[in-house]
This record gives C-alpha cells, sequence and structure tokens, in this order.
C-alpha cells in the first residue's frame, strides 16, 4: 500500500489505499468516494471465471481455499491467485490472516454489491 497526493482543482486530497495490481496499474480502493470506477471493478470480476465463482461461493458463508477448491473444482494455485486479486478489489477479506493454513474468507459489503450485478 502507497500513501499518494491527488492534486484537485479546489485542493489536495491524501489517499493512502492505493493499491498496486502489478502490470495493470493502480487501484484506488474507496468504499464511498466517486473515484472508485465501480464498472472497472466489475468487469473485472466478470472477465474471468474463476473471480465470479469464488465471489458467488464466498457469498454463501466463509471459506478456506480447501473448500473453494472442492467446491469450485479449480486447482489451488488458481484460488490462491483469484482470492488475492479479490482481496485487492477489495471484495473479500481474510478473517484470521495470521494463520499459515485454515485461512477463512468473507465477502465484504462492496462484494456484496458487486454480487448483485452477477445474478
Amino acid at each position: 500500500m502507497v500513501t499518494i497526493l491527488i492534486y484537485k482543482p479546489f485542493g489536495i486530497q491524501l489517499v493512502t489505499n492505493l493499491y498496486h495490481l502489478g502490470n495493470k496499474g493502480y487501484y484506488l480502493n474507496f468504499l464511498n468516494n466517486s473515484m472508485v470506477n465501480k464498472w472497472y471493478i466489475l468487469g473485472t470480476v466478470q472477465a474471468s471465471e474463476y473471480r465470479t465463482k469464488v465471489l458467488i461461493s464466498l457469498r454463501e458463508k466463509p471459506k478456506t481455499p480447501a473448500i473453494l477448491e472442492k467446491e469450485i473444482k479449480i486447482k489451488m494455485s488458481h484460488v490462491s491467485r483469484t482470492l488475492n486479486e479479490l482481496l485487492k478489489l477489495g471484495l473479500i477479506k481474510c478473517l484470521n490472516p495470521s494463520l499459515r493454513k485454515g485461512k477463512l474468507f468473507y465477502i465484504t459489503k462492496e462484494g456484496i454489491k458487486v454480487h448483485k450485478y452477477l445474478k
């Protein structure tokens, strides 16, 4: 996470939640800010069958990557990558991030909003 300043015509805004998405650039994660392009988030989720399936699956209840692997029938490496992508988008969170195994992931309020469009 990086802190930057954004210069606007009528002032400066401090941004502390800027996430790097690899070669895709940066994503500003504001829950109630017009700077978030919600259509970008929806398009990113819909562009991947895995992201869509994981988000839909997590809507039911918090789950571990192992449960997601069996439920969705995809390899663990794909589950891990997909969970990291959804974490960076702010659509899911980990309930117990300090654990090495048995991490539980759940859908956030923003994730629920995106989920409504996936049905």
